[in-house]
């Protein structure tokens, strides 16, 4: 996947926004150049901006690698409309994400239905663009025909509860953004660079490749999990760089390199949270002195979250917190409730003594 960004210079130097029709048509024409095998253009296209609106018409119709953007009417929003030549050719896929009461993207969507519109979400669309050529089609599950593969790769919707999610407003059909890759990582390049040759064509030829904006003027960014740790002080993140971040993530699903991120059921997240609470409350019946207790109780915490971790990278999501907490609260509160029985029996013992003996 690689970036095109209209940046804060590039509409300085063009002296206007949005870009005129003509120009987008040029731009789309001197990525095209290069040989894509796909361009997703995540910018707004409802109504023309001439000159060049039968320019940049003629150059939809014309091209069936080109992928369009729209925002999916709601009770919310009126929703914003796709090109008609591209919608007319179904060459187009929402922009909408999914934000974490923290503000952050966390999750993916590959289709929205709300019983009177269906669509397809920009990211998978140019996936299953891009993977066609490879002959890796999106087919539903032999098993469960609700739930969809990308090739080999099964991508189950997210149910309410998974993972670390308690309840989630699941709507749609939602699935874990893994963000193995920074942004950073996308080969990007300004719309200044692209126009002055100032490209590597490897970073072309073949590719995805996402038009899109970061600019100060035009807000379009997002906070991702890695970014909000990003040393340069900025969590934003262009949304065409999300998109591009979950594009290459369904591109390495339809290729079989990655599977999908999945999380214990109920019934398991259960059995795994009882399990880690009696280990620490035997452990903590047995441990027979403080310092011992204490060992016993760091060990067993880091245990759980390295081994967390490396199931997560594996994609595979524990309850990694609650166990921690259940292991090692369970071993302090036996440990507590043995001291106090201890006492309790000294006292006894003592009391009778003190009946007994002058």
């Amino acid at each position: 996947v690689t970036l095109i960004e209209i940046t804060e210079a590039d509409i300085q130097s063009m002296g206007r926004w949005p870009v005129t029709d003509q120009d987008l048509a040029d731009i789309i024409g001197r990525i095209d150049h290069f040989g894509p095998r796909v361009i997703g253009i995540d910018i707004y296209r409802d109504v023309d901006v001439p000159p060049g609106s039968e320019t940049l018409a003629a150059t939809f119709s014309g091209n069936d690698h080109l992928i369009g953007v729209l925002k999916f009417k709601s009770e919310r929003s009126p929703g914003v409309a796709a090109p008609s030549a591209l919608a007319d050719a179904d060459r187009v896929g929402f922009s909408d994400l999914v934000l974490d009461p923290d503000g952050v993207v966390r999750r993916g969507l590959a289709f929205l239905d709300d019983g009177e519109q269906f669509a397809w979400s920009f990211a998978l669309k140019i996936a299953q663009s891009y993977l066609a050529e490879d002959g890796i089609a999106l087919t539903p599950d032999s098993e469960t025909p609700e739930h969809f593969r990308l090739g080999p790769t099964l991508i189950p919707p997210m149910p309410e509860r998974f993972g670390a999610y308690a309840e989630i407003d699941n709507a749609g059909y939602q699935f874990l953004a893994d963000h193995r890759r920074q942004p950073d990582e996308l080969p990007t390049y300004p719309l200044g660079a692209l126009l002055a040759g100032n490209v590597d064509a490897r970073h072309l030829q073949d590719r995805a490749v996402i038009l899109g904006v970061n600019a100060e003027s035009v807000k379009d960014s997002f906070v991702t999990p890695l970014s909000r740790w990003s040393w340069n002080g900025d969590p934003q993140v262009a949304g065409a760089a999300v998109h591009g971040l979950l594009v290459d993530q369904l591109l390495r699903a339809g290729k079989g390199e990655r599977a999908v991120m999945t999380a214990p059921g109920p019934i398991l997240d259960t059995f795994l949270l009882v399990f880690a609470c009696l280990a620490g409350g035997i452990c903590g019946l047995l441990a027979g002195s403080a310092a011992r207790l204490t060992l016993i109780v760091l060990s067993g915490a880091i245990t759980i979250t390295v081994g967390g971790l490396a199931l997560f990278v594996a994609a595979f999501w524990l309850p990694v917190l609650p166990m921690a907490v259940g292991w090692t609260a369970s071993a302090g509160l036996v440990t507590a409730y043995l001291v106090q029985r201890v006492r309790r029996e000294r006292r006894d013992l003592q009391r009778l003594l003190n009946v007994q003996v002058s």
